[in-house]
C-alpha cells in the first residue's frame, strides 16, 4: 500500500470520527434541551398545583362556615371556585393523560354542586332563624297574654 492511501484512510478515517462525535454531541444536546423543557415544564406543573392545593384548602375552610353565610359571603366563595377551576384549568393543559384530564373536569363540576349545596344549605340555616324568630315572638305573645 502506498503512502497516499495510508494518509487517505487515515484522513478518513478522521473526519468518520469526528462526524459521529458531532452525531453524538448533537444528540446530547438535544436530550438536554427536552429535559430542561421537562424541567421547566415540572416547575410550572409544581406551582399550578401549589396554587390550586391552596384554593382548594381556602374553599374548604370557608364552606365549613356556611351556617353563618351572607349573600356576599355566597358571592366571594363563588368568585374563589371560579378563581379555583380557572387555575385548574391552566393545570388541566400541562397534564397530558385523559384519566387525569377528567378528573381536573369532575372536580370542578364537584365544586360548582358544592357551591348549589353550600347556597341551599345557607337558604335552609335562614329560613330556619326566620321560624325561631317567628317562634320567640308567638311565645313572648303567648307570655304576655297569660300575664294579663
Amino acid at each position: 500500500m502506498g503512502l497516499k492511501l495510508k494518509i487517505f484512510i487515515g484522513y478518513a478515517m478522521l473526519i468518520l470520527l469526528l462526524g459521529f462525535i458531532i452525531y453524538l454531541f448533537r444528540g446530547e444536546r438535544m436530550k438536554r434541551d427536552e429535559l430542561k423543557w421537562e424541567m421547566k415544564e415540572l416547575g410550572i406543573i409544581r406551582d399550578l398545583t401549589r396554587k390550586t392545593y391552596g384554593h382548594l384548602l381556602e374553599l374548604a375552610s370557608q364552606g365549613e362556615v356556611v351556617s353563618t353565610w351572607s349573600e356576599s359571603d355566597l358571592r366571594l366563595y363563588r368568585e374563589r371556585r371560579e378563581k379555583t377551576c380557572g387555575v385548574l384549568k391552566e393545570l388541566q393543559q400541562f397534564v397530558h393523560t385523559p384519566e387525569q384530564q377528567e378528573r381536573i373536569d369532575s372536580l370542578c363540576l364537584l365544586l360548582e354542586q358544592k357551591e348549589m349545596l353550600l347556597s341551599a344549605a345557607m337558604s335552609t340555616f335562614d329560613e330556619l332563624e326566620n321560624l325561631y324568630d317567628r317562634y320567640k315572638e308567638f311565645a313572648d305573645k303567648l307570655i304576655a297574654e297569660a300575664d294579663v
